[in-house]
């Protein structure tokens, strides 16, 4: 992803649409299979753990804080609609409510002017995302890529800041799923690790580090977990129909479990050794 701050403008036509994008027109969709510019990344706010990411309601025990954005809402939001106008997918880091009602509104915007791009718009995080805003993003085909080790990583305390109500909208899956919106697998390191046995079975068990239960409606199968590493993220990143299953025409991209995770008890999910990886067709790794 290119930060939107690296886009600039370009000599254009009068008859053209303003613009922000690279040299040569380069934009979301460049490269191949294995290394692709998506879509251009805007910050619109900050982090629960910081308390900056823009709230609708005040943190509990930070009363008068509920976060902010990182620049002037409309300012972001001109400058998101330039860029889509010139061929970029747009990926709104939004954690706090308020952040993702800018994002789906600026999403909605970009899709009404400029159509759906072949690169799906996304949001990123969506740490606190209520059900109306989850209908939205399903309407709109927005992918938003929630990091459910984050869970595992840091929900203690986000529990602490958000309170009980705000803890069940945080971080969906099971919601954005039961709307029909992609869900795909993310982990966002290197905030939190990568391993993607370890989101899964944060995905499947959404237990913290003290191994309290966080949003415990959010909990998907492992089938489901599963599925989100595969067809959702192939679906986010633009490339459904070519990866995500293993079946004829699509890459042969896969890896090889020496157990049967969805024979697996869940708590050893993140234990089962991977055998080999196959690339292209191509073994790059044996145990």
């Amino acid at each position: 992803m290119i930060t939107l701050d690296a886009l600039h403008d370009l000599p254009h036509h009068a008859d053209d649409p303003e613009a922000l994008t690279l040299d040569t027109g380069m934009r979301t969709g460049l490269g191949d299979n294995r290394l692709q510019i998506g879509p251009t990344k805007i910050f619109t706010d900050g982090s629960i753990l910081g308390t900056t990411a823009a709230m609708s309601h005040d943190y509990c025990q930070c009363a008068g804080n509920s976060g902010y954005f990182q620049h002037d809402p409309e300012a972001m939001q001109a400058s998101a609609l330039r860029a889509a106008a010139s061929g970029w997918s747009l990926a709104m880091h939004a954690l706090g409510d308020a952040a993702v009602d800018l994002a789906i509104d600026t999403i909605d915007k970009a899709t009404a002017a400029y159509g759906r791009p072949a690169i799906p718009h996304r949001i990123e995080h969506g740490g606190v995302t209520t059900d109306a805003q989850v209908q939205r993003i399903a309407e709109l085909d927005i992918a938003l890529a929630p990091q459910p080790h984050f869970i595992k990583a840091f929900g203690d305390s986000m529990a602490e800041l958000l309170g009980p109500d705000r803890v069940k909208d945080s971080y969906p899956a099971k919601r954005l799923l039961d709307a029909g919106a992609v869900l795909p697998g993310s982990s966002d390191r290197p905030v939190a690790e990568g391993a993607p046995l370890k989101v899964i079975q944060s995905f499947v068990e959404r237990l913290t580090s003290s191994n309290s239960a966080y949003s415990p409606a959010e909990r998907i199968s492992v089938r489901q977990a599963i599925d989100a590493y595969t067809i959702g993220s192939a679906r986010a990143t633009g490339w459904s129909g070519h990866k995500g299953k293993i079946e004829e025409g699509f890459l042969a991209d896969i890896a090889f479990l020496q157990q049967n995770p969805l024979e697996t008890p869940t708590e050893e999910l993140s234990t089962i050794p991977i055998n080999a990886t196959m690339r292209g067709g191509e073994i790059i790794h044996r145990a």
